[in-house]
């Protein structure tokens, strides 16, 4: 698998991961398995399997520019 470039790639795909627009906020059980997926660790693995290299690069300074704008700070 290869690195990700995250100087190439934007904020929304960090805000897409922690702020998904998939309708779980619809549905009651849908939105309880979400939660509890998320809340009680099971979003864990998939954290460090996407996130780990951007985390690698903020370190490094590599992503500097996202500080330009309140939505890419928050990401």
């Amino acid at each position: 698998m290869s690195a990700i470039d995250w100087s190439t790639v934007g904020p929304d795909e960090v805000l897409d991961f922690w702020f998904p627009d998939e309708g779980y906020h619809r549905d009651f059980e849908a939105h309880q398995a979400f939660r509890t997926w998320r809340m009680r660790g099971g979003a864990d693995d998939a954290i460090r399997a996407r996130f780990t290299e951007l985390t690698e690069a903020v370190a490094r300074g590599g992503l500097d520019h996202w500080s330009a704008t309140p939505r890419s700070r928050l990401a």
